[in-house]
């Protein structure tokens, strides 16, 4: 990064954080499972559904698939009964699981595989994102694959929720943040080179795992004159070092790459 962009970027961090009047929650963590809970968990979903198999990446539980191990009144019930009994084998708390997607209406539901012969879709897929007082975590959230059938079979899980153990979680502290800094977006406005910041919870993308810190997500837009790709910026709230970089092409390749192998975001 050259050094007047980098100055220029410092200097955004610099007026979102001072508009925001920013006091981040030093709380401890609460309703987390920590490592042993997540293997008693797995070993209790292991128990109940035999011919489940599982994908691991890293010390995260990727992926649940092969017979079906969930059942429910319909998808959305299946997938919801599924997650409150075994929530705890990915590592998160129920109350972090919000029922929208990242798809611009936030659709809950997604049908898949369309059936010409019965003109109905042989699945459904229900979506869910991460949260800690609305406040996303950046990349992170979970698909349940349901079969629409009598009992509403789940058939596959896909996971790229993060483990937020030691993120301060005070929810009055966070709301605080949350507003603050949209006051202070609307009474300063960013630079003209960005958009206007989101504030997320990073704590990795794809493969890389990082402690979790309150961070803002924003695009630098080059000018017209200059040419280059847009850039996508990870920045921390408290620091403002660039925690990820990269260009909006290349990430978007990255994600979509991440999703075919079996991730969410």
């Amino acid at each position: 990064m050259s050094r007047p962009y980098q100055t220029q970027l410092r200097a955004f961090w610099l007026v979102t954080t001072i508009a925001s009047g920013a006091v981040f929650p030093l709380a401890p963590a609460s309703g987390k499972a920590d490592e042993a809970s997540r293997s008693l968990a797995r070993d209790r979903l292991e128990r109940e559904h035999p011919t489940a198999n599982f994908y691991g990446l890293g010390d995260r539980v990727a992926r649940i698939y092969g017979g079906p191990f969930g059942f429910g009144s319909s998808p959305e019930d299946t997938a919801e009964r599924f997650l409150q009994e075994h929530a705890a084998v990915f590592g998160v708390a129920m109350d972090e699981l919000d029922p929208r997607s990242t798809f611009p209406d936030q659709r809950h539901t997604q049908p898949m595989m369309f059936d010409k012969k019965t003109g109905e879709h042989k699945f459904t897929l229900v979506l869910y994102t991460q949260h800690i007082e609305d406040i996303p975590v950046y990349a992170s959230g979970i698909r349940l694959l349901v079969r629409n059938e009598p009992g509403y079979p789940l058939v596959l899980v896909s996971n790229a929720l993060r483990n937020l153990e030691g993120f301060a979680r005070d929810p009055a502290a966070l709301r605080a943040v949350r507003e603050r800094s949209a006051r202070g977006e609307t009474a300063h406005p960013t630079l003209v080179e960005f958009t206007a910041p989101q504030l997320v919870i990073w704590a990795g993308f794809g493969e890389s795992v990082t402690a979790p810190v309150l961070a803002y997500e924003f695009v630098g837009a080059w000018r017209a004159d200059t040419g280059g790709d847009d850039r996508l910026f990870i920045t921390g709230a408290v620091t403002g070092d660039v925690l990820y970089e990269a260009s909006t092409i290349e990430h978007l390749r990255r994600d979509r790459k991440r999703q075919r192998e079996g991730h969410t975001r």
